[in-house]
Parts: structure tokens; C-alpha cells; sequence
């Protein structure tokens, strides 16, 4: 029998209020679109009177794709969709990694480079491949993101390597007993970015924060934690301002990790 963990008081109120917090920032956030939206809409009525208005047809639809990412990333953030578990091999993760950069790297500005130290006969992950996928946009994106501002003698690149480490009692998430000697999958992904203020980088897992964006919606790494927790693993962030960022996944390997 699964022992069941009672919250206390406090951790319940702590969880409303962070919850309240949350909302009360999406609620200014939307406003925020909505007054933009709803003056296009206005000065694109004006101006169609006299002219075809391609512009302000553009703004208008830049602003409703802003209000449809907060909407998405809301939706993902409370995981309102059913998690598909099946064991994911190294080829796959690689596959998907690939396909994700190439998808943004539309202009071939940026180099990837893997370095991949695990066997598919030595290790799987068990997850949701699509979750799984998503995870590796928004840190792609953010890393493609950082990088625009890269001298061009600097050169853009990202490093992505995987390997399996044994973490001495690694807890997982889901799990009610705590392991020791848990082998787990890492995924570090290292760009030449911008990189992040040591100030904000405790920071940049929270709900609807946002740094160096200027129409983030503040949930996609958000989200991303709380895929890699729900895979009863870990993200961790390394980076300072000037020298790029590092994000360090760390995923159970299937064959060591009992699910329900």
C-alpha cells in the first residue's frame, strides 16, 4: 500500500496564494493583449475606409497569437491533457532534438553539436514523447532566442550531450520512497547566449516570469519543470550574464524506475 502524504495547512495556503498571484498576473497580461487588439481593431476600421490596411491586419493577428500562446501555456501548465507513458529509446530523444532545431534554425545561423555517450540497449527513458518534445522546443527556442544578439565573429552554437550518471538518493517526484543509486539520463543543453543575471536565475521556473522577452508569456519554463517533474525528474539552470546557459535535465532511466 502507497503511503498517502497529508499537506498541512500552510503548504495549502501557500499554494493558493501562489496560485492567486499567478492568475492575477495573467489577468494583467491579457489586458495588456486585449488593449492592444482592441486598438487595432479600431484604427484598422478607420483606415479601411480609405485603404487596404495590411499593417494593422498584421498587428492584429500578432496580438491574437499572443493571446492564444497564454491561453496554450496556461492550459499546459494545469497538464489538462492525458500523459501517454512508453519507454522512449536515446535514437528517438536524439531524433526529436534534431528535428526541433531544424524546424527553428530556418536560416542556418546556428550549429548544433551532440555528444551522445548511451546505448539504446543500455538505457531508455519512460515518458510522454510529445511531452517529452515540448520540453525541447521551449529550451531550444530560448536558446535560439538568447543568441541573436551573438556577434557575428562570436558564432552561434549549441551543445547538446547525453549521458547516464548514477545520482546517490535521487528522489523522484512521483515516487513514494526515495532510491539510492539511481542511474539517470542527463541532458545537458549549453548555448553561446546572452546568458542569465545570477539575480534571475532562481527565478525563471516560476509562473509568468519573464526575463529579456518582449511578449514572453512567462509559463514556458514553467511548464517545462513541471513535465520533467510529472517524468519524475529534475531541470537545473547554470549560466551567468555575458557567458550562455546550460540547462541540465536529469531523467530516470526506465529499467531502474517502477511506475504505477
Amino acid at each position: 500500500m502507497v503511503p498517502v502524504k497529508l499537506r498541512s495547512y500552510e503548504m495549502i495556503e501557500e499554494e493558493n496564494k501562489e496560485l492567486k498571484t499567478m492568475m492575477r498576473k495573467l489577468c494583467h497580461e491579457m489586458g495588456n493583449a486585449l488593449t492592444l487588439l482592441g486598438g487595432s481593431i479600431f484604427y484598422l476600421e478607420h483606415d479601411l475606409r480609405m485603404k487596404e490596411s495590411v499593417d494593422d491586419l498584421a498587428n492584429i493577428k500578432n496580438d491574437y497569437t499572443y493571446i492564444c500562446k497564454l491561453f496554450n501555456n496556461l492550459r499546459e501548465y494545469n497538464h489538462t491533457e492525458a500523459v501517454q507513458k512508453e519507454n522512449i529509446k536515446i535514437s528517438q530523444l536524439v531524433e526529436h532534438i534534431v528535428d526541433v532545431f531544424d524546424k527553428l534554425n530556418t536560416e542556418n545561423a546556428i550549429e548544433l553539436h551532440i555528444e551522445q555517450a548511451i546505448n539504446d540497449d543500455t538505457a531508455k527513458i519512460y515518458g510522454d514523447i510529445t511531452k517529452i518534445r515540448q520540453v525541447i522546443v521551449n529550451i531550444l527556442k530560448n536558446s535560439s532566442e538568447a543568441m541573436e544578439e551573438n556577434e557575428k565573429d562570436k558564432g552561434k552554437n549549441i551543445i547538446v550531450r547525453l549521458t547516464i550518471e548514477t545520482v546517490p538518493e535521487y528522489v523522484c517526484s512521483n515516487e513514494a520512497d526515495n532510491v539510492n543509486g539511481r542511474d539517470v539520463v542527463h541532458i545537458e543543453l549549453r548555448d553561446n547566449g546572452k546568458g542569465i543575471p545570477e539575480k534571475n536565475l532562481n527565478d525563471i521556473f516560476q509562473p509568468l516570469y519573464t526575463f529579456g522577452k518582449k511578449q514572453g508569456s512567462g509559463l514556458g519554463l514553467a511548464v517545462v519543470k513541471k513535465i520533467i517533474e510529472d517524468h519524475s525528474g529534475e531541470i537545473k539552470a547554470v549560466s551567468a550574464e555575458g557567458t550562455g546557459t546550460a540547462m541540465h535535465i536529469y531523467l530516470p532511466v526506465s529499467s531502474t524506475c517502477v511506475y504505477e
